[in-house]
């Protein structure tokens, strides 16, 4: 489990074989786009 201190919902990565599956890689990217997140400190 996944959360942001900003954002109410959770995102859930569970392992296929090592990796994400592909849904859930579409739902991390539509919340990156969706609350305008980054990485780093880059207040």
């Amino acid at each position: 489990m996944f959360s942001h201190p900003g954002i109410r919902e959770l995102i859930n990565l569970q392992p296929d074989g090592g990796q994400a599956k592909p849904y859930q890689i579409q739902e991390v990217l539509k919340r990156i786009e969706e609350f305008n997140l980054s990485l780093g400190d880059d207040e």
